[in-house]
């Protein structure tokens, strides 16, 4: 059973329906937004953007006049915003819809606040333990929130941090690091995340009628830090390609993404997913006839024979996409038929 808006298109593409009553027909299977869902949308856009632009704001009013404040009204001023802040916040804890954009603000403000410690006090030496500290801090209020937005904030301080800590001490307690030991760093720090995330969204599903507010409302942060992951993986194997040194990179790539693809296409289909692993798999494969053809590229053939692959292999990439997204919503429409 195909999905009943891609149903209600082939109608109106082959004419059965007047494009005039399409609006009407996507109403009736209600996949067209409703005033009602626009007003929530348009409401959650604007409540986002005034959180994140007030916070963005103080750091903007210390920034510009930084040399005429004093260090009193500076800290003040700072530390009165992220009071009050928390307390709105606080006072609307039964409505999750405005909660989760002042947590927000919160966690920008805490960054604001350290910021204005590091230049006032001059302990940016190390500027990574400022967004170490600052990931720390706001650890707690991603926790309680549940919120994607606050542990997407959270992954980002993590691998600034971990950038500008092996930028200014090349390896661990010393210990210098080359260019693919640093990336299997960054790839540890990302899995273990993706895990957790993934970890915490699914058992929100499992307990969403007795937890007052998830662990994680979806799964945009493990999505990310998935992503994330398979981009490192295959800029290792893509590394691993051309330095014999690495090669041990490509078996590493190869397994990884092979248990990453079948999870979410066999277990937990999700198609955003599926296509980043594909398109890693397309860069890599390409990556490897570069590597064949090494040294004849300077000839027309093996170049056109690279771009016929890249052509070839996008179009079967969406295609098999195409078909995994089509089974299913056909295997959803089912089940939902089902529990009617």
């Amino acid at each position: 059973m195909p999905h009943p808006i891609s149903s209600l298109l082939q109608w109106s593409r082959g004419g059965h329906i007047d494009q005039q009553h399409l609006p009407d027909a996507l109403a009736l299977i209600q996949e067209q937004p409703t005033p009602p869902q626009w007003q929530q949308f348009i409401t959650t856009v604007l409540l986002w953007g005034g959180a994140i632009a007030l916070a963005v704001g103080v750091i903007f009013f210390f920034a510009y006049n930084w040399q005429s404040m004093d260090r009193g009204v500076k800290f003040a001023l700072a530390q009165g915003a992220i009071v009050v802040t928390a307390l709105i916040h606080w006072r609307l804890s039964s409505r999750q819809a405005l909660r989760t954009p002042l947590a927000m603000g919160l966690a920008l403000l805490i960054g604001a606040l350290l910021a204005l410690v590091g230049q006032t006090y001059q302990t940016g030496a190390d500027p990574w333990q400022l967004f170490a500290i600052w990931a720390l801090m706001i650890t707690p209020l991603a926790i309680i929130e549940g919120a994607s937005s606050l542990w997407l904030l959270w992954l980002v301080l993590c691998n600034t941090a971990m950038a500008l800590y092996l930028s200014t001490f090349g390896g661990f307690w010393g210990l210098l690091l080359d260019e693919l030991s640093t990336l299997w760093v960054f790839l540890g720090l990302n899995i273990i995340s993706a895990i957790a995330f993934e970890a915490l969204y699914q058992h929100s599903l499992r307990h969403r009628s007795t937890q007052k507010i998830p662990w994680l409302s979806n799964r945009l942060a493990a999505q990310v830090a998935i992503l994330a992951s398979s981009a490192l993986l295959a800029w290792a194997a893509v590394i691993g390609l051309f330095s014999t040194q690495f090669q041990y990179a490509i078996p590493v790539y190869l397994v990884l993404t092979a248990a990453t693809y079948v999870v979410y296409r066999f277990y937990l289909t999700d198609v955003v997913l599926l296509s980043g692993i594909i398109l890693g798999g397309i860069v890599f494969i390409i990556a490897l006839l570069a590597r064949v053809f090494e040294n004849t590229l300077d000839d027309g053939g093996p170049l056109l024979f690279i771009g016929l692959a890249i052509i070839g292999l996008s179009s079967l990439g969406a295609m098999h996409l195409k078909n995994i997204a089509a089974h299913h919503n056909t295997e959803h429409s089912n089940t939902q038929t089902e529990q009617q």
